[in-house]
C-alpha cells in the first residue's frame, strides 16, 4: 500500500468510529428536527385503523407546518396542489374569531365570519373544532358532524382533525381538513366516552344533558354515549333518549354473551375496559363483530360506567 494513504485511512477510520457520537451530538443539538418529528408522528398515527384517517392528519399537518413557515402566502400553494385539494379533500383555515381566511372546498366561505354556521343536526361546527384543537386528550383536533360535500346538493358524514399553528406575524389560526364518510375509528369513540367520564366526574348531574343530547360533543357520527351505575341500571339510556329504569346487566349480545356484566367485572379492578360483543349483521348471514368501550367516572360520589358501542376494523379477507 502507498504510504502516502495511511495518514488518510487512519483519519477515515477515527472519523467512522466517532460518527455515532456525533450524530447523537446532532440530534441532541436538534439540528434534525425532521427526524425527531417524523418518529413522533408515526407513533400518533399508530392510534389509528385505517389509512385513510392517518393519511388525512399526515396532510394537514403538512399543511399547517407550511402555514406555520409561510403565513398566508401558503394559501395559493395549498389550492393548487393535488395532495391539498379534491372534491373529497380539502384544506381549510380560520382565524380564532371564526373568520374563515381559506377555503380550499369553497372560495365563496373565504372573509366569512361562520363561527354561528351550524350542521343539518345544529351542531355549531367551528366550536367544536376550536375546543377539540385546545383539548390534550383529543389527539389531532377531531371532530364529527354533517357537512356539503363540493358539487352535491345533500349532506355528508365527515370527521376533520384540525391542528392551531402561528403564522410568522404572529396570527394564531385554525388549520383542518376532512374525511368524508369516514371509517369507523375505534379510538374516536375513546376520545369521546373519555371526554364525557371527565365531564361527568367534574360537573356531577348537569353534565348529563350534555351526554344525552342526540347533537351535543358527546355524539359521534350518530353512535351515542351511554352511563351505567355499578349494578347495571340506565343512567343515560343506551337505547332510549329518554330516562328509564331499565337495567342492563343481564341483557346479552347476539351470541348469549353478558356483556355489561363483563365490562362492570372489568370495571371493577380497572378504569377502562374493552369488551368484543357479537350483532347482527342485516346484509350477510355472518355476525359483526363490535365492542363496548367504558370509562369508569364518579358522579356524586358514587362510580359510574361511561361507554359506547363502536364496530371493529374488518378483517381483509371480508372484503
Amino acid at each position: 500500500m502507498p504510504r502516502s494513504l495511511g495518514p488518510n485511512i487512519g483519519r477515515t477510520d477515527r472519523f467512522v468510529r466517532g460518527f455515532p457520537l456525533l450524530l447523537l451530538a446532532l440530534l441532541l443539538s436538534g439540528l434534525f428536527p425532521a427526524c425527531r418529528e417524523g418518529k413522533d408522528m408515526a407513533g400518533e398515527l399508530a392510534l389509528y385503523d385505517y389509512r385513510q384517517t392517518r393519511d388525512v392528519v399526515r396532510r394537514v399537518k403538512e399543511a399547517a407546518d407550511l402555514i406555520h413557515a409561510k403565513g398566508t402566502t401558503a394559501f395559493e400553494t395549498i389550492r393548487e396542489t393535488p395532495r391539498y385539494a379534491g372534491q373529497d379533500f380539502y384544506i381549510y383555515v380560520y382565524d380564532l374569531d371564526g373568520k374563515n381566511l381559506f377555503h380550499g372546498g369553497d372560495r365563496r366561505l373565504e372573509g366569512q365570519d361562520l363561527s354561528n354556521v351550524t350542521d343539518i343536526n345544529g351542531r355549531k361546527t367551528l366550536i367544536m373544532a376550536y375546543d377539540a384543537a385546545a383539548d390534550p386528550d383529543n389527539p389531532h383536533g377531531w371532530i364529527h358532524y354533517y357537512w356539503e360535500q363540493p358539487g352535491r346538493f345533500y349532506a355528508v358524514r365527515k370527521s376533520s382533525c384540525h391542528f392551531i399553528t402561528t403564522m410568522p406575524d404572529g396570527r394564531k389560526v385554525l388549520v383542518g381538513g376532512g374525511l368524508t364518510d369516514p371509517p369507523v375509528e375505534r379510538v374516536f369513540m375513546k376520545f369521546g366516552v373519555d371526554a364525557a367520564a371527565r365531564h361527568i366526574t367534574k360537573n356531577g348531574e348537569k353534565a348529563l344533558e350534555d351526554v344525552r343530547n342526540p347533537v351535543g360533543p358527546y355524539s359521534y357520527l350518530d353512535r351515542s354515549i351511554f352511563v351505567l351505575d355499578m349494578d347495571g341500571n340506565a343512567i343515560v339510556d343506551p337505547v332510549f333518549l329518554a330516562d328509564t329504569d331499565y337495567n342492563y346487566k343481564d341483557r346479552t349480545d347476539a351470541v348469549g354473551r353478558h356483556c355489561i356484566r363483563d365490562v362492570l367485572d372489568k370495571l371493577a379492578e380497572q378504569d377502562s375496559a374493552w369488551v368484543v360483543i357479537q350483532t347482527r349483521n342485516r346484509t350477510s348471514k355472518n355476525m359483526l363483530k363490535r365492542a363496548i368501550y367504558a370509562k369508569k367516572a364518579m358522579l356524586n360520589g358514587k362510580p359510574v360506567l361511561v361507554g359506547g358501542v363502536v364496530e371493529l376494523p374488518k378483517p381483509a379477507w371480508s372484503n
